[in-house]
C-alpha cells in the first residue's frame, strides 16, 4: 500500500469519526427550562414522553426527582444521560457482556463496598428484568436510579 493510500485512508477514518461525534453531540443535547419544575427539554418534532426520573446515591440524593420531556421510543438509559448531562452530573457508561452498565455517577462506582454492588434502576416502584438501555419509556413512568 503506498503512503498516499494509507493517508487517505486515516483521512476518511478522522473524517468519519468526527461526523459520529458531531451527529450524537447534537442528538444528547439537553436543555433546563426555567422555573422551580427542574423539567428538562430536548426540544425537536418528535412525540415526546412525560417522564420522572432521580438519582440516589449511598448518602442520598445525587438527583432529585427530575421532570423531563423525551423522544418516544428511547429508554432509560437515554432519559438518565439526558438528565446527568443537564445538570453537568459526571458519570461513565461501560458495555459489558449483557450490554451497557452504569459504572460511575458522580464519582460513586461500582464494586466501591467491595463486593456485587453497584447501579440499579426501578421503574413505578418495580424493578425491570432488562437493563436501562433496553427498557422501553411510556407516558408517565417513573424512574429511579439507586446505589
Amino acid at each position: 500500500m503506498s503512503i498516499w493510500q494509507k493517508w487517505l485512508n486515516v483521512a476518511v477514518a478522522l473524517l468519519l469519526a468526527l461526523s459520529f461525534w458531531f451527529s450524537t453531540e447534537a442528538t444528547a443535547q439537553a436543555t433546563v427550562t426555567s422555573g422551580d419544575t427542574g423539567e428538562v427539554n430536548t426540544g425537536g418534532t418528535a412525540n415526546l414522553l412525560d417522564v420522572q426520573l432521580e438519582v440516589q446515591g449511598l448518602d442520598g440524593d445525587i438527583k432529585p426527582l427530575t421532570s423531563i420531556k423525551i423522544e418516544e421510543g428511547k429508554t432509560a438509559l437515554d432519559a438518565l444521560r439526558q438528565v446527568l448531562d443537564a445538570s453537568s452530573i459526571t458519570y461513565e457508561i461501560i458495555n459489558g457482556s449483557y450490554g451497557e452498565y452504569v459504572q460511575t455517577i458522580d464519582g460513586l462506582s461500582a464494586a466501591s463496598l467491595g463486593g456485587w454492588d453497584g447501579w440499579s434502576y426501578e421503574v413505578d416502584g418495580v424493578a425491570p428484568n432488562v437493563g436501562l438501555s433496553s427498557y422501553p419509556l411510556a407516558q408517565g413512568d417513573k424512574v429511579k436510579v439507586y446505589y
